[in-house]
């Protein structure tokens, strides 16, 4: 796996730290918080969750607005690396069983 780019290292680093500081957040909160474009934001955290790295938990509708926002939270590494360790072992018994 290539390493992340710079706008997905910075939305990652800012859902870390928003993680911390209040639990769930929105694409908005995100994009506010790394100071990125809000366009390039929207498309990397679909992107992101796509890909596993944000998971949806629900969605909120804020304070005079019209439209819900989906609320994401992050996928830290050791769940992934128990996800990979898991993928490992099912490779290696169908090695075996070959």
């Amino acid at each position: 796996m290539r390493p992340r780019g710079e706008i997905r290292q910075a939305l990652f680093t800012a859902a870390r730290s928003l993680h911390e500081e209040r639990g769930a957040f929105s694409w908005i909160d995100l994009a506010e918080k790394s100071q990125v474009g809000y366009e390039a934001a929207r498309r990397t955290v679909v992107n992101m969750a796509a890909a596993g790295e944000l998971v949806r938990v629900g969605s909120d509708k804020p304070a005079g607005s019209r439209v819900w926002v989906t609320l994401f939270e992050p996928v830290f590494e050791e769940a992934a690396a128990e996800a990979s360790a898991d993928l490992s072992a099912v490779v290696r018994s169908w090695a075996e069983f070959v």
